[in-house]
């Protein structure tokens, strides 16, 4: 009877093991399910679900339907807090989450970023130096107290107003960029 209990035991064990690493499984097959597994915040889940779950509307998110989203945004109702999952979206080129209320967000999964639009959030931190391709950047009304924007070469517009930056890292000097600061007219 004690073999029979630690078979059930190590049987339920292993089964828990399995669904422990189910989601990154079905990650790694290209179908992402659309849960607090992989979007932890209510209200980023909920937007990612109404605007590309398509027909039939399963829940779940093929290689299809992520590679087809080159834009996010998240409106002024949505409230998001934290958006993990962003980085199931290796096509996307704008997000636009302005408005919510983010503290941080991981974009490195988001090589082919343009247009970036985090203005009046509660950023304390970003790290942009996977974003090569980003051209207009606004963080303005953040918490953010340095920024390093010199792997963003191809960047173009820039607003930083209304955060407490004491640093910023020299942008590359081939550039021309529209500033808007504190600091300038």
């Amino acid at each position: 009877m004690n073999t029979l209990k630690k078979m059930a035991v190590s049987a339920v064990a292993a089964l828990a093991g399995v669904m422990m690493v189910a989601p990154t499984a079905m990650a790694a097959n290209g179908t992402i399910p659309i849960d607090a597994a992989h979007f932890p915040d209510t209200a980023f889940r909920v937007r990612i679900a109404q605007e590309f779950d398509s027909y039939p509307k399963d829940g779940k998110l093929t290689i299809a339907e992520r590679n087809a989203v080159t834009e996010i945004r998240g409106g002024d109702s949505y409230e998001i807090k934290f958006a993990k999952g962003i980085g199931y979206f290796p096509t996307l080129e704008n997000l636009y989450l302005y408005n919510q209320l983010l503290t941080s967000i991981d974009l490195s999964h988001n090589a082919k970023l343009q247009n970036l639009n985090l203005s009046r959030n509660k950023l304390t931190k970003i790290d942009l130096s996977r974003n090569p391709e980003l051209r207009d950047l606004d963080l303005s009304s953040n918490k953010l107290i340095s920024i390093n924007v010199s792997k963003n070469t191809k960047l173009t517009e820039f607003d930083f107003q209304s955060n407490p930056l004491l640093w910023i890292s020299s942008i590359a000097p081939a550039v021309n960029v529209d500033i808007y600061s504190p600091f300038t007219d």
